[in-house]
């Protein structure tokens, strides 16, 4: 059996009803809400007006209720922003806590399916291929108690945090308060359209302009790579060397691999191969 499980304790559940619930989201995410439904779910992201990050957010619908995966430190403060937003909308919107912290699925035995399918977990869950990156597993967010004894008897081997991490740094995938800086990053510059964050169909939402604008005059300048490490072990915020030259930065690193921000016209002057330097590691560019 090649199944793992891991408890993203840095994640929490808040959840949103009443007969508004998705046209009150819909002006205010990146992505379309309306796709949210028994069989599927989203990414997403909440920006400033000016298009800056400001929280990512995994979007998920039971029995009615709209299931958002948020980042645990910040929970408060996204409870605090969306009833800024709610107005005369008709809903009710509160932390989650009868809900387990989000899990997540890894192996080449877990769930299996496309991007964002929802897939029934146990009486009182709801699970969901990553909307992100079918590759990074799925995502289970449970009422009960022994979601974790279901888990084992199902074969999943629990494994810490670091694992997860090493799956999320090997594929590329940005994440909340490393690589994704509220009032600071963009979603462009950190590849969140090609994670399916983005529908650029969908009409207005809080940043639209901005990012529409970006997209369509192709102006990001920067934008994450993945990497593999050749030698050395570099420091996330360590500068990448090339030629003299300083052209970003390491955001995260996980074993063999890590993910920089770097300067895409300074990248297409180098050949394919070329190796870059990171404090005394050695990288190069993964395709």
């Amino acid at each position: 059996m090649n199944r793992f499980y891991v408890s993203l304790e840095n994640r929490a559940v808040i959840s949103i009803t009443g007969d508004d619930r998705k046209n009150f989201l819909q002006g205010i995410v990146s992505n379309d809400v309306n796709k949210v439904d028994a069989k599927n779910a989203i990414y997403a992201l909440i920006l400033t007006p000016q298009g800056k990050f400001l929280f990512d957010i995994f979007i998920a619908e039971i029995s009615g209720v709209l299931l958002l995966d948020v980042e645990k430190s910040r929970s408060v403060e996204l409870l605090k922003k969306l009833a800024m937003y709610k107005l005369k909308s008709r809903v009710e919107i509160s932390l989650a806590a009868e809900y387990q912290v989000p899990i997540a699925l890894l192996g080449a035995d877990s769930l299996k399916g496309n991007t964002g399918e929802v897939k029934a977990f146990g009486v009182d869950g709801i699970g969901f291929i990553d909307p992100r990156d079918a590759v990074l597993g799925s995502r289970i967010i449970g009422k009960s108690e022994k979601i974790f004894e279901l888990l084992e008897r199902e074969g999943y081997v629990r494994k810490p945090y670091e694992f997860y991490e090493e799956a999320r740094v090997a594929r590329g995938i940005p994440t909340a308060g490393i690589e994704l800086i509220p009032e600071k990053s963009f979603p462009l510059q950190n590849n969140l359209e090609e994670f399916h964050a983005i529908d650029f169909d969908k009409g207005c939402y809080v940043g639209q302009e901005v990012t529409a604008r970006t997209k369509y005059r192709g102006v990001v300048r920067r934008k994450l790579y993945k990497l593999e490490v050749i030698a050395g072990a570099p420091a996330s915020d360590e500068a990448v060397i090339f030629s003299g030259n300083q052209i970003g930065e390491v955001k995260s690193v996980a074993g063999t691999c890590a993910i920089g921000l770097l300067e895409i016209e300074e990248v297409e002057k180098v050949p394919s191969g070329t190796i870059f330097t990171a404090g005394t590691a050695q990288l190069k560019i993964l395709s």
